[in-house]
This record gives structure tokens, sequence and C-alpha cells, in this order.
């Protein structure tokens, strides 16, 4: 569109120009033709100059996406993973990988030299990339993506903070000895969480077993019991009853959660559909229950997961559980880091979203008070500016909670910042019109006067 009114605006002037200087030409005054001429040249170019408008490049939004018409070495067009983690949730990378060499292209998840998960790239494609794993680790840590082409390997950080675990107490009300809650709670005891298990065995006579905390006894169901834990993961057809209205009154009244395991008399899930299983339907629903909640399980052979070897899937299935039943959700703050790949010498934006109680209108990057700006519309959300001149780890605190986040180095994920590598021309960029050039009008005045002053004199 842009050349094609440059072309027009052009071919216009032409013509008008070849009228002007016809007329001008002819007039029976020969007196300073030259001059006339020359004017009227420059009025004209001046005139043109002025409706035509160079192009310029729309300015590229900033984020974590990059897609590109050419380029001279492969590259991520895309990615993203979650940079704050529960205990225990795995880490998923998810990103667009555009292989622009002839050969295969290996990509290895990592941590501390040690492969975790990988994928491959085939030569020319671009492929949708998907990498997970529970990191080993707590707190701040790296994890490192790896691009091997033949003896060429691009490292990508990744990092990420997996938050401290918190200890949940868990109370198994068992209708029979089972694989289901024996592997549960074999996994909850190496986890270092507290666990009490009542088996029922026959009437009246029960099998127990403690892990992590001193025993109690378990064969009356009562407050006082109830108390001193977290989550109660009960066999539906093991309560009586006035054990069913104990449990129900009690996690309506304290914050704690009740988990009914799977048994063929619930019939089909109620609540909010928390996890699906892989025929998409739900496998575990979540109800509120006053300050409590109610947990129903759609499946009891979860186990089967641990014997197979998928000790990925069943950490974060029963994390998933165990972090919803107990309230265990996130924490009460959340600070992000804008825009995503954050890097030295630039200005960040410090987000935060307040569901606590915090009142300290200063946040304290390291030792740089940085003061905060409210939301207008959103009264729990905060916001401040960052200018980081160290790369790495950086700690946060304000009032009395503390955070991570980490600011990149300039060659790390360069491609999927603002900045647009050379050689890389952004596909989604229109030219827009540039300013006009407004210097032109000197000369169209100035040979416009010269005219007309000729005329009069």
């Amino acid at each position: 569109m842009m050349q094609q009114w440059t072309s027009l605006a052009i071919g216009a002037g032409v013509i008008l120009l070849g009228v002007l200087l016809w007329q001008e030409y002819k007039r029976a005054s020969k007196h300073w033709l030259a001059a006339r001429l020359l004017a009227t040249t420059l009025a004209v170019v001046s005139l043109v100059a002025l409706g035509i408008r160079h192009s310029s490049t729309a300015p590229t939004s900033p984020g974590n996406k990059r897609d590109t018409t050419t380029t001279s070495k492969p590259v991520f067009t895309s990615g993203y993973w979650e940079k704050t983690l529960p205990y225990l949730a795995p880490m998923r990378f998810q990103g667009k990988y555009h292989n622009t060499t002839d050969t295969t292209i290996r990509l290895h998840l990592t941590y501390a030299g040690i492969g975790l998960d990988s994928t491959t790239v085939a030569a020319g494609s671009d492929t949708t990339v998907n990498l997970q794993t529970v990191p080993p680790f707590l707190g701040s840590g790296m994890l490192q993506l790896l691009a091997i082409s033949n003896k060429d390997t691009t490292v990508y950080p990744l990092p990420v903070e997996v938050m401290p675990e918190k200890r949940i107490s868990v109370l198994f009300i068992a209708g029979s000895p089972g694989f289901e809650n024996r592997f549960l709670a074999d996994w909850l005891a190496t986890q270092g969480m507290p666990v009490a298990m009542r088996s029922r065995v026959a009437t009246s006579k029960y099998v127990t077993r403690f892990n992590n905390m001193n025993p109690v006894p378990l064969d009356a169901i009562s407050t006082k019991l109830l108390e001193q834990f977290d989550v109660v993961m009960a066999d539906p057809e093991a309560l009586t009853a006035s054990e069913k209205n104990l449990l129900q009154a009690t996690i309506s009244t304290a914050y704690k959660g009740l988990v009914y395991l799977a048994d063929s008399t619930h019939g089909p899930l109620k609540g909010t559909v928390l996890l699906k299983d892989s025929l998409g339907k739900p496998s575990v629903t979540i109800t509120p229950q006053g300050m409590g909640r109610l947990l129903q399980l759609g499946s009891s052979n979860t186990f089967a997961w641990k014997l197979q070897g998928d000790t990925l899937a069943y950490g974060h299935y029963w994390a998933t559980v165990l972090s919803a039943a107990a309230g265990n959700t996130g924490v009460t703050t959340a600070l992000q880091l804008l825009p995503f790949f954050a890097t030295i010498n630039n200005n960040i934006t410090i987000s935060l979203k307040n569901t606590g109680k915090q009142t300290d209108s200063v946040l304290l990057a390291g030792q740089v008070r940085l003061p905060l700006a409210q939301d207008a519309l959103l009264e729990d959300h905060y916001t401040a500016t960052w200018w980081p001149s160290k790369t790495g780890w950086h700690t946060f605190r304000w009032g009395t909670e503390t955070y991570h986040g980490y600011i990149f180095a300039p060659g790390e994920w360069a491609e999927l910042r603002e900045e647009i590598p050379a050689g890389v021309v952004p596909a989604s960029q229109d030219k827009g019109k540039g300013p006009i050039n407004w210097y032109w009008i000197l000369p169209l005045l100035a040979s416009c006067i010269f005219l007309w002053l000729e005329k009069k004199l």
C-alpha cells in the first residue's frame, strides 16, 4: 500500500510539473525564465516530497514469543515454564524450536549434568517442544536446556524456585488393609510427613501404623484426635454414620481436608474437577465445606504407577490432592518480574499480588528500597520499578515475606527477548507510515513566494 501511494504521488507530480513548466515557457515575457522554471520545479518536488512518507518498521512488543521468517541459526521461537513451583510439582517446559540446519538437533533437560528428559527436532522443521521433570531440589535452583547439534551445544538456563514443603499430617481410616493406602503411607513417610493409619481387619478390630509421629489411640474417632491432623483419608464404608457426621462437622469448622477414597457406593463424583484421567473424565473433585474441603477420588489403583516406575505421575497426583486437601495451594503473596526474560541494566517491573495482610509500602531488593504503587482498580496488586545491575538470583523482602527472582544475562534467551537478533525479520510486523518530511515546506514556500513576486513586479 505504501509503495502504491508513493508511485501515485510521483506520477501526479511529474504530470503537474510538465503542465506548469509548459505554461511558464509559453508566457510572452521571457524575463527570469530560467529562475521561474527552477522555482516551479522546486515547488512541485517539495509538494511531492511532503506527500511521501518513508516506511518504518513497527516496534516489537516484548514477550517470550518470536515469529521469524529468516534466521541464520536454529532458535526457539517460543518458550515458557513456571518459575515458582509447589513442592513435588513437575516443571513443564513448553515451546517451539525452529531448526534451520540439515541435521537433527537433540534437546536435553538437565540438572547438574544429569539428563532428566529429552526430545529431538528434525532437520529443517518447526517442532513443538514439551519437556518436564520434578526438580530434584528445594528453594532456588537452575535446570538447563541443552540444544545439541553435532559438536555445537547451546545452553538455555531454566531458573526455578521450589517452595519448601509443608508438613501435612495425614490420618488414614481404611476399611481393610490394601495396596493403595500402604503405598501412599510409605510415600508420605519418605517425605517426612506424619502418618497414622487405622485398618479394619474384623468387626471392632484394627491394625495401626505410625510414621514420623508418636502413637496415639485410634480406636475411636474424636474431635481431639482429628485436631492432630491436617488431612483425613477415609474409606466411606469404614465409617459409621456418627463418624461421618463428626468428620464433616470438624472440617467445616477447622482448616482441614477430608478425602473420600474411591469405593463402589458413592456414585458419580461431585464438586469442582481438580484432576482428570487419561480419558478426560474427572478423577478427583473438590467441594468447599465451611472452612475446610471435601475431596472425592475416582480411582484406587494409583499404586500401579509406582509399580510401573512412573514416580513422576504418582508424585504429581498425590501432591496435588494433598495440597488441595490441606489448603496448601501456594504462598499468600506472589511476585513476578516483567518482562518474562528480565535482564540486567533494563527497566524491570516487579508485580506483587497480596492476599495476606502486608502493609509495608516498600519492597527491598537486596539493600535497595523500592516504593510500591498500588493498582487503582485491584487493591491487592502492587508494582515497583527496578534496574538490576547483577545477573543471577536476587532476594526480595516485603514485610515478613521473602521472595526470589532471577535476572538473565544479555546473551541468555536472546531470541525471545524484545530486541531482535541480527538476521531475523519479524514476520508479523508490517511496514508503517513514517513521519511527514516537514522540512520540504521551506523550499515550497520560497518557490511560491518567488513566483508570486515575479508576476507582481
